[in-house]
């Protein structure tokens, strides 16, 4: 995660030097890009699957939409961005990710955040990753459908042809239709996603449900396909 410059307080990034700094890194191995609204959902969703795509060479970005500074209401955006920021730093360190973006859109008003929505074009037309995994459509949280349904246009507005896969952060235990899936063994990495988790200190409240969820779905995924733990995704395209 490179953090370009400070100013007033305020954490700022230079997209075109974030990107660009290994700009022919795209063309030598594969890229996965990871696209989320609050900088943990990653990890909850598909943790074990970037570490996994890490290990095998190909390289991993992260986009985040907001710092979630609403988080924690009694305290000063500023104070919640920097610590928020701090954590996913070292989260994302461990699991293997390259760079991290964040798009700066305010939580529960990502639909009028087109600063955020041109920085992700931006990105995506120089990364041009191979695969993206984001949310899915059919999680309850507002900010991750808006977020699934913003990487459907903007690959199709620049013309993207890669996979999309989405994940749960929110639906538990989600029964669907029959559809494409994806089913990553984290067996091997799933204590990876758990500490990179377990990082974000300040979510202490959080962990109460998500560490339980965690276990719960990475269990009952690899009961369905024969590991010990897996991640599940839907084909989105």
């Amino acid at each position: 995660m490179a953090l370009a410059s400070r100013r007033r307080g305020l954490l700022r990034f230079s997209w075109t030097q974030n990107i660009l700094s290994n700009s022919n890194c795209h063309i030598l191995m594969k890229t996965l890009m990871v696209c989320c609204a609050h900088n943990d959902d990653h990890i909850l969703g598909a943790g074990g699957t970037l570490y996994n795509y890490h290990k095998k060479g190909w390289k991993t970005l992260n986009v985040v939409w907001s710092f979630g500074e609403s988080s924690h209401p009694w305290l000063k955006n500023k104070v919640t961005r920097d610590m928020r920021f701090s954590e996913a730093k070292k989260a994302d360190r461990l699991l293997g990710i390259e760079k991290t973006f964040y798009l700066g859109a305010s939580e529960g008003k990502f639909k009028e955040a087109d600063d955020a929505l041109h920085k992700l074009q931006r990105i995506m037309s120089i990364a041009r990753p191979s695969m993206i995994l984001t949310h899915s459509p059919s999680d309850p949280h507002p900010d991750h459908k808006a977020v699934f349904h913003y990487v459907i246009e903007i690959t199709e507005k620049i013309g993207l042809d890669c996979d999309i896969y989405c994940f749960d952060v929110w639906n538990f235990f989600n029964v669907r239709k029959p559809v494409p899936r994806m089913v990553e063994d984290i067996s091997m990495s799933f204590q990876h996603k758990l500490r990179a988790f377990r990082l974000h200190k300040s979510q202490r409240m959080t962990m109460l449900t998500m560490i339980p969820a965690m276990f719960a779905r990475a269990l009952s995924g690899g009961l369905l396909f024969g590991y010990k733990y897996a991640e599940v995704f839907e084909k989105a395209r």
